[in-house]
């Protein structure tokens, strides 16, 4: 007798243990981690659109090769199509854009902020040089995101980058690094246009709206400073400025060629909801569920249940003599 009930003790254990482990997993479908289908990083935003500008507001330099745009995630270089479905950004990527073609960025995330950043290595004419050492075309533009702290800095190691940030709740974290290593611009709601040479040792900022503090200098909205490696930041004269900023090659590369372009609003990020269906790890935890729950109906694990009198239906017939 004592053991029938230590029988019936086991296997109501066991039972009890796989109900918790499916209570666990339907838990852990509303905790999943937002991260990208290769496990690789956190996912900010997209590369939503790229762009041909080749003959378009060009100051393509003598002997230039076409380019090409390039996303590299770790070790894993991949080239892009000229116009791609949206490609997800995550964390420590950097990108690659060739001279004859323009790539615009979204981020969107709630940590960091919202706003728009599009990727023009030919948005200021006068800063692109000649890099012979690294083999790279002169109007190469290359790009990364990282963090830093509780901070996103986007770097722009060569080319430009035309940057609309929004960030309702300001907290101000965005950093813009310009030059290697360069002092990097910490943003919050502001429009502004960053440019850096082949060599990555001399830049240009220049402040469209708001107003940002660079090293020890407040630069106000239509301000360019001229920035470079170990040298101390400088406000350009207004008379001068004219000499560094085409408006009309800007507006090409920051508005016309994306006409018809359209992009998520900024300060909506994606729902709990969207990110879990997003996440291939939830259709995992949806199957095991799935696969659980059908066992519980089922009573797959019959033979750990105790010993008890069945509760299934029984058919009695009943026969009367004639």
């Amino acid at each position: 007798m004592a053991s029938a009930h230590a029988n019936a003790d086991a296997g109501a254990a066991r039972i009890a243990e796989r109900r918790a482990w499916l209570l666990t997993s339907l838990l852990a479908l509303g905790c999943l981690p937002a991260v990208s289908a290769g496990g690789q990083g956190r996912v900010i935003g997209q590369i939503q659109r790229i762009r041909a500008t080749a003959g378009q507001q060009s100051c393509r330099p003598q002997g230039a090769v076409p380019g090409s745009v390039r996303l590299v995630r770790g070790r894993a270089p991949r080239e892009l199509g000229a116009v791609p479905p949206p490609e997800q950004l995550q964390l420590d990527d950097s990108i690659r854009v060739g001279g004859d073609f323009d790539a615009r960025l979204t981020i969107n995330d709630t940590t960091y902020g919202y706003g728009e950043i599009v990727l023009a290595p030919r948005l200021f004419c006068a800063v692109i040089g000649a890099d012979l050492e690294r083999g790279l075309p002169a109007d190469t533009g290359i790009y990364s995101l990282s963090r830093r702290g509780d901070s996103l800095r986007f770097t722009v190691h060569r080319g430009g980058a035309f940057i609309t940030w929004t960030d309702r709740r300001r907290l101000c974290r965005l950093q813009v690094g310009a030059t290697d290593p360069g002092n990097p611009v910490r943003v919050c709601g502001t429009t502004l246009i960053v440019a850096v040479d082949a060599s990555g040792r001399r830049g240009v900022v220049h402040l469209v709206e708001g107003a940002i503090r660079l090293g020890a200098l407040t630069v106000q909205a239509g301000d360019v400073v001229t920035l470079g490696s170990g040298e101390a930041v400088t406000i350009v004269p207004r008379q001068r400025s004219s000499t560094l900023i085409d408006q009309a090659h800007v507006d090409f590369h920051s508005r016309l060629v994306w006409e018809g372009v359209t992009t998520p609003p900024p300060g909506r990020p994606p729902s709990a909801l969207a990110r879990a269906l997003r996440n291939p790890w939830t259709y995992v935890v949806l199957a095991g569920v799935g696969a659980g729950a059908w066992c519980a109906v089922e009573r797959c694990w019959e033979g750990d249940q105790p010993s008890l009198p069945s509760r299934r239906s029984r058919t009695i017939i009943v026969r009367i003599p004639i």
